[in-house]
């Protein structure tokens, strides 16, 4: 079993806060965040630990086109 490196908890605290700031972000975006603040992390390390702790903290709405009323209303002899 792997053991764990000494600046796991360091950087999963990083990519929750970061998740948590910016809510719509993914791991890739978020790696690119963590490489500017300095860490020197893999993209496969940032998504595992993604999954394990972070996974969506908000959902994407999806987008839909509005159809004219199937049912309208049409009002009686004014």
């Amino acid at each position: 079993m792997p053991t764990p490196r000494d600046d796991e908890a360091a950087l999963t605290a990083d990519i929750i806060a970061l998740a948590v700031q910016y809510g719509r972000y993914g791991y890739r975006r978020i790696t690119a965040m963590l490489w500017r603040q300095g860490w020197t992390v893999n993209v496969k390390r940032v998504e595992r630990i993604w999954r394990r702790e972070v996974r969506n903290p908000v959902q994407r709405g999806h987008c839909f086109q509005h159809k004219a009323d199937s049912n309208p209303v049409i009002a009686d002899s004014l």
